[in-house]
């Protein structure tokens, strides 16, 4: 995860959710997906985290407007992760009422929890969540 900052150079809206811009002395295109509307204009000062694909691309998960005082990121690993969470708390609930009852339902519980386990996992390791833990640990751009 890298954490880019500049000026807008030129930017072209592709839908009101995803833009792709430059920054001046930085040199690629750049380009932003988020769940909310963006907002941006040439000269606007903005802080950007994501990461470059291999073709150089770089992807903004989540944006700071420093001109504006406008920041967004998308939300959907948070649903996400909660979700995983409260399947987590479901299997282990069915382990612990059907344990004495059904032998099959302890192996059931028991694979259940650990592909939530390993779910978690996935999630932690991805870059969007790196950047939104990161820029909720910044003041300037989430507080």
């Amino acid at each position: 995860m890298e954490v880019v900052e500049g000026k807008v150079k030129k930017y072209t809206s592709v839908t009101k959710n995803r833009v792709q811009f430059e920054l001046v002395a930085k040199d690629g295109v750049f380009e932003l997906f988020i769940d909310q509307s963006w907002v941006m204009d040439v000269g606007d000062v903005l802080v950007i985290a994501g990461q470059k694909d291999k073709t150089g691309k770089f992807y903004a998960y989540a944006y700071s407007n420093q001109s504006k005082n406008v920041r967004g990121w998308n939300y959907v690993n948070y649903f996400s992760l909660a979700f995983l969470v409260g399947m987590a708390v479901f299997g282990f609930l069915v382990y612990f009422t059907l344990a004495s009852v059904f032998m099959r339902s302890n192996t059931s519980a028991l694979i259940f929890i650990a592909i939530g386990l390993v779910a978690v996992y996935f999630f932690l390791r991805n870059p969007l969540s790196e950047s939104l833990m990161y820029l909720k640990s910044k003041s300037a751009i989430c507080s």
